[in-house]
């Protein structure tokens, strides 16, 4: 175990490492274009025919510009590095000091090749894009005031015809909107029909990651509705729920920003609050999935600050505009990044001692991959809000493998919950299959050890209850145990020389059982107690419980229906008068007779139990008088006890 935990943690470490290195080279690849212009014949692009749009691109600050203006003007740009904001030109601001501007890019040496198009995903926040002077895209109405600007950004596609080997890209872009503005995002250009493949790919990428999220999430609310009876560990399956549709939500609206294509009018102010609280909720959710898991993992103190601190944030978000929350969320998103990511290590540590106290060593372990997927994610997207560029791929694959640690995360949870449950259950079973074993040495016994023929007689209909009940309701099967619990705490703490017991004693016995049965027979059992005052009178132990469940078992429970019991106690005189009445399918007079008579081999250990104790204590037994499928009585009397008290 400890060889596999090391293992573990090597793949980890040499995983960041290949990460890290990819990233790496993604960020410092040289930049290919130079000077504003990019030159495919020091590319790969005749092998692939498609290629990024990297380097150095000129940049016309709050200016919209065209070639003519390039030309009869003579204007000098400034080169800027795309993908990246252009919030560093000329010497850098917190701010961006432009709100429009014109980028500009000549690509030589292009293969006679008739059809080409650009791939353009994230342009802050509207554009035109111009090749040799025809408009081939336009995503939002890009302006010099905002007013007059409408926002986009959204994953777009376009082609045209290239005569020559030669290409100019004039874009002009406007960004009132958002803090950083600019190519975010590198843009893709190619021949046709790869940009058309590409283009695909992309989405179906987007595609797929939203249906799992959203599939997953639907069946993470689903078991919690179906499993609301397994109460605090149900609860985690809710967090994962939610933590799936916001990582989904932000997902659209951050990577190719899919619903945006789908709901091309949505509002920028609601989308980018959306993406805002969808990485808040997410973050948020996380933090009680960890400590629902384990709360040595994240003890419930920093849970609760951490809830009210992006609690609180949430509701800034919904009632202010987004220049007011804007910079703050960045810091909060960087700091709930931090927390986070210090957790995932907290957690990598304790993980390394072999220290996990709720959690099993499987969910420690898949607790930790699904940590370091998500936080793969979190430092991506960071990035590229920062406008540092992101890499898809790296985005694609750290929420695939979220999912799918997050869906090994639901299963190894829930298996170890219904381990827990077989393993009652067959302790249960096991118990109940001694006291059937002792039960026989006890109907033995005389009258000292008649009552421990009751006893088991009872445990057994109790224990058989709760055994099939186990996996299916934990919560009533719960319930269950603590009232039987009681009654052996009373019941079972006698003076085996002791026959009688006080009659308020038994009927209470009798309400912990009718619990008991509840649970189970629900709506298809009545019970009703007919006594205004419980008389001072003794009477012996178990007696009117096991009447009460042959009136259930063998009177109104075989009727579909069910029906009603009735135990009315009456004082007469001298005599406490008992009777256990119901409406039941009846007992024939034979029958009575038989369950009357000791020396018959009919079964009714426990009518037959009750009657010669009764006998043998006050000289008089059971009556019993029943009118088949109408009603059947069970009658007691015994005598008050006078100057006793009826503890």
């Amino acid at each position: 175990m400890n060889r596999f935990r090391y293992v573990v943690v090597f793949i980890l470490l040499v995983t960041t490492i290949l990460i890290g290195n990819v990233y790496m080279n993604y960020s410092n690849e040289n930049y290919l274009a130079r000077n504003g212009v990019f030159d495919l014949s020091e590319t790969d692009f005749y092998e692939k025919k498609i290629i990024q749009l990297k380097g150095q691109w000129e940049f016309y600050g709050n200016q919209f510009v065209s070639p003519q203006d390039i030309t009869n003007k003579k204007l000098e740009p400034v080169y800027i590095h795309a993908p990246g904001n252009w919030n560093n030109v000329g010497g850098g601001h917190k701010e961006s000091q432009y709100a429009y501007g014109t980028y500009r890019l000549m690509i030589t040496n292009i293969p006679k090749q008739t059809y080409y198009g650009i791939i353009k995903n994230q342009i802050r926040n509207a554009c035109k894009v111009y090749i040799n002077g025809e408009l081939i895209m336009e995503d939002g109405i890009p302006a010099k005031t905002m007013e007059k600007h409408q926002h986009g950004n959204i994953l777009q596609m376009a082609s045209c015809k290239i005569d020559g080997s030669s290409a100019e890209i004039i874009i002009h872009v406007s960004n009132y909107d958002h803090f950083s503005g600019g190519i975010i995002m590198p843009i893709y250009f190619g021949e046709q029909k790869v940009l058309v493949k590409e283009y695909i790919i992309r989405l179906f990428q987007e595609f797929f990651c939203l249906a799992i999220l959203f599939i997953v999430g639907i069946i993470y609310l689903a078991f919690y509705i179906l499993h609301k009876s397994l109460s605090e560990e149900a609860s985690v399956s809710v967090f994962l729920s939610i933590n799936c549709f916001s990582l989904g939500v932000h997902y659209a609206l951050r990577s190719e920003r899919f619903l945006l294509i789908i709901f091309p009018n949505l509002p920028m102010e609601i989308n980018f609050k959306i993406i805002y609280i969808g990485a808040y909720v997410c973050i948020l959710t996380t933090f009680f999935i960890i400590n629902k898991i384990d709360k040595t993992f994240l003890p419930d103190k920093i849970k609760h600050i951490a809830s009210l601190v992006n609690g609180v944030f949430i509701l800034v978000i919904l009632l202010t505009q987004q220049r007011f929350y804007d910079t703050v969320s960045n810091i909060l998103l960087v700091l709930s990044s931090i927390v986070l990511f210090a957790v995932m290590i907290w957690i990598l540590f304790l993980y390394i001692k072999g220290k996990h106290n709720k959690c099993g060593y499987e969910i420690h372990t898949i607790l930790l991959f699904t940590l370091y997927s998500g936080n793969i994610y979190i430092v991506n997207s960071s990035l590229s809000r920062f406008g540092s560029g992101k890499h898809a791929l790296l985005s694609f694959g750290s929420i695939l493998a979220y999912v799918i640690f997050l869906i090994l995360l639901f299963l190894c949870f829930y298996y170890e919950i219904y381990k827990e449950n077989r393993e009652m259950a067959v302790r249960l079973s096991k118990a109940y299959n001694h006291l059937e074993q002792t039960s026989e040495e006890a109907r033995k016994k005389e009258i000292a050890f008649l009552q421990a023929q009751i006893k088991p007689h009872f445990l057994f209909n109790t224990l058989s209850v709760i055994s099939s009940m186990i996996t299916r309701k934990p919560t009533e099967s719960k319930k269950m145990i603590l009232n039987l619990s009681n009654y052996l705490r009373n019941n079972f703490d006698f003076d085996v020389n002791e026959e009688l017991v006080p009659l308020k004693d038994e009927v209470n016995l009798v309400h912990l059982y009718i619990e008991i049965e509840k649970a189970r027979f629900g709506k298809r059992m009545e019970f009703i107690l007919d006594c205004s005052e419980i008389p001072a009178s003794h009477i012996p132990r178990l007696t009117i419980q096991p009447l009460v469940e042959n009136a259930l078992r063998h009177g109104i429970l075989k009727r579909s229906q069910g029906g009603k019991v009735i135990l009315e106690i009456k004082e007469n005189g001298d005599s406490v008068v008992i009777r256990v009445i119901d409406n039941g399918i009846g007992i024939s007079q034979g029958k009575i007779h038989m369950l009357l008579d000791d020396s018959s081999e009919v079964s009714g250990v426990g009518i037959k139990n009750i009657n010669k104790r009764l006998t043998t204590c006050f000289g008089k037994g059971l009556m019993i008088f029943s009118e088949p499928n109408i009603e059947t009585c069970v009658m007691i009397e015994i005598p008050v006890t006078r100057g006793r008290k009826n503890d």
